[in-house]
């Protein structure tokens, strides 16, 4: 009973409670029967089990029905309320074994049908004691009393049920009790018809009639399972038509988010904060399913954002983020051609509101703002400022809480933000059972975006870390969004004053976040032309390798700059064993397997070469190939800038020199 909610706790102990009154007042009552009615009574309570055990389960419910009300109409026509509340009990348990393994359901169905089959009862018993003091007893006043008797109790018995699964779900009664059973009362009537009928038949033919009922109960089920069976392919076939309309488009929504470094956790992370936000609130389940959706489909309309304005590492121009704004608009409009079955469009829409009135697209402050917007909003972005990113570093959980109290009344509703503080902890705590379980997430992919929502942390340096494995369409697209990252950082050494260490270390940084490498080494060739120097060396065996020469043409770096052509994949150690001196053992201790140098030409010289060494990879691709090759050319042309400034900075010293020994006075013109 432990995800039940306190209202649900409460209906379910009151039920449980007068149930189990009622139960024990009818049989104090049955008790004082004679030993041959109870016998017939008991008879027909084992009837009612067999019938139990195959119940039709109502659609879109987790609610069951069984042919055994025929015979607890019957048990009120021969014995009275009391009898027909036994019976029904008993149907119900039998059912209840059958269907579910909760003892909450086991003890719930039994005691609410009790409830509803004894207070239908006994005003039945009053009905037919009252139109008996009016002389109006016969079988058409029976008969139509007895359909009466049917519909009040299937509304009650269905009632109950509806009020216990909508304080669960946090549904609409009425609507749920609507949608879900409405037409179930037909199949009481039927009921109460046949009970009816077989009474008739006992009183005027004897119990031996009984066995012409059989058939007669058996076309009540059959007709059940037919309604049933229909109805289920009906609801089949619109989840199914529900289904590609999420795959198509959450698969739309995760290549365009996959160009933001975010992990699988995210999404769950924030369905986990916005869903127990929302049922915090008293939220139906419509709202909570497109939380659920919204947690993944917010950002979807980034698909009319230019990819320069999306992949840009640092603040975006007032034109720039003018663009970025339209986002939400598409967003929702894509969701309206979609139909979702919940309210998705406003969470889309308006998941960049504020609660001062200072966001976008159309400035709605505080209550205007749809209340799933105002949980998303706060959910993602607890979340989002919590992740490393290339342009900052994630808070810790006390700074992002702070960061949400500080924008409580100015970005975020504070009735949220303080919802959400107070319910952390047994948000973290189911995020944990998640974790621990490996269970699946809560939607198919497992990829989602990040929204702007954090895009004013503070910058710093970071990665992110992805715990799941994704899709190949995500990896190639995530791949894809990292190239342009670096070559557009790279190109942007052009404009600030490096010196050529500089230059170097910032490139293998930048290179670092796009391709896997164990050492990294940067040659460059002597003045004389005879050798090619490591000049620099990251990695694992950088201080070995660093400063170690090789002969023009010798080893991989070697021809690679006499040639002026990259070589990849090969053997690694035709360089690192001139650097390494490593015995055999060594060697099999360093286990590189891989290599890719690229020459660094200016123009028609090669003036050194950049080579990544690995021992994870057993091959380097054609893109990372790729990436390496514009890599080599612009910092071929980063490090010649560096050095015609170095050099440019040293004449500009020794000719400031040479003019102050030329303007310095002579001895003989000082001691004049």
């Amino acid at each position: 009973m432990s995800d039940y909610n306190r209202a649900t706790r409460f209906y379910w102990w009151t039920s449980a409670t007068l149930g189990a009154l009622v139960i024990g007042y009818s049989l104090v009552q049955v008790s004082r029967l004679d030993s041959v009615e109870i016998g017939k009574l008991g008879a027909l309570m084992a009837t009612v089990v067999l019938v139990g055990l195959y119940p039709i389960q109502i659609p879109g419910t987790s609610s069951w029905i069984t042919s055994g009300d025929v015979f607890v109409l019957l048990a009120v026509l021969v014995w009275g309320p009391a009898a027909g509340t036994l019976v029904a009990a008993t149907d119900a348990a039998a059912t209840s074994l059958r269907t579910s393994k909760r003892m909450t359901v086991r003890v719930g169905a039994p005691t609410m049908m009790s409830i509803a089959i004894f207070a239908s009862a006994t005003l039945f018993e009053l009905l037919l004691h009252v139109l008996g003091e009016l002389n109006l007893a016969g079988t058409v006043i029976l008969l139509g009393s007895l359909l009466l008797f049917s519909q009040i109790y299937f509304f009650l018995n269905t009632f109950l049920l509806a009020a216990f699964y909508a304080l669960k779900s946090g549904a609409s009664v009425f609507r749920l009790w609507w949608v879900g059973y409405r037409w179930m009362g037909l199949i009481y009537a039927a009921g109460a018809s046949a009970a009816g009928l077989i009474y008739l038949s006992i009183q005027h033919y004897g119990p031996g009639s009984l066995l012409a009922a059989g058939p007669l109960v058996a076309t009540i089920l059959l007709a059940c399972h037919s309604y049933v069976k229909q109805a289920n392919e009906r609801e089949k076939a619109i989840k199914e038509i529900s289904n590609i309309h999420l795959a198509t488009v959450e698969a739309l929504a995760t290549a365009i988010d996959a160009k933001d470094e975010i992990t699988a956790d995210h999404v769950f992370r924030v369905q986990v904060y916005a869903c127990g936000l929302a049922r915090h609130f008293g939220l139906g389940k419509p709202e909570i399913e497109a939380l659920k959706a919204g947690a993944l489909l917010h950002d979807v309309g980034k698909i009319a954002v230019p990819d320069y304005i999306l992949n840009k590492p640092g603040k975006l121009t007032a034109a720039e983020f003018d663009k970025m704004k339209i986002h939400t608009v598409v967003g929702a409009q894509i969701m309206e051609r979609v139909n979702f079955p919940y309210p998705v469009v406003p969470i889309v829409r308006h998941h960049h509101e504020r609660w001062d009135g200072r966001g976008y697209p159309d400035a709605l402050s505080g209550a205007q703002i749809p209340l799933t917007a105002r949980i998303l909003t706060v959910a993602d972005c607890f979340d989002a400022v919590r992740e490393d990113r290339q342009y900052r570093k994630g808070m810790n959980r006390e700074e992002a809480c702070a960061f949400l109290r500080d924008g409580a009344g100015k970005q975020f509703d504070p009735a949220v933000v303080d919802a959400f503080l107070t319910n952390l902890v047994s948000f973290e705590d189911e995020i944990a059972a998640h974790k621990s379980s490996q269970q699946p997430l809560l939607t198919p992919t497992t990829q989602a975006g990040l929204s702007e929502n954090a895009m004013s942390a503070v910058p710093a340096a970071g990665l992110a870390q992805q715990e799941y494995a994704s899709p190949d369409y995500i990896k190639h697209i995530k791949s894809s969004r990292n190239e342009a990252a670096v070559l557009y950082e790279i190109a942007q050494m052009f404009g600030r004053d490096l010196d050529v260490d500089g230059v170097v270390r910032e490139t293998i940084s930048k290179i670092e976040r796009a391709v896997p490498f164990t050492t990294a080494i940067l040659y460059l060739k002597a003045q004389d032309g005879g050798a090619v120097l490591a000049a620099y060396a990251f990695g694992r065996n950088a201080e070995k390798i660093r400063g170690k020469i090789l002969g023009i043409g010798q080893g991989i770096a070697g021809w690679v700059v006499i040639n002026g052509r990259h070589m990849c994949n090969t053997d690694p150690m035709l360089d690192l064993d001139r650097f390494l001196a490593l015995s055999q053992d060594d060697s099999d201790e360093e286990n590189y397997r891989t290599t890719a140098v690229f020459p660094l030409v200016v123009g028609d010289e090669t003036m050194g070469a950049l080579g990544l060494y690995s021992n994870e990879l057993a091959a380097y691709n054609t893109g990372q190939i790729q990436l390496l090759e514009s890599v080599s050319r612009l910092t071929s042309t980063a490090i010649h800038h560096a050095l015609l400034n170095e050099q440019t900075r040293a004449a500009a010293q020794i000719g400031t020199l040479t003019d102050q020994i030329a303007e310095a006075p002579t001895i003989s013109e000082a001691s004049m």
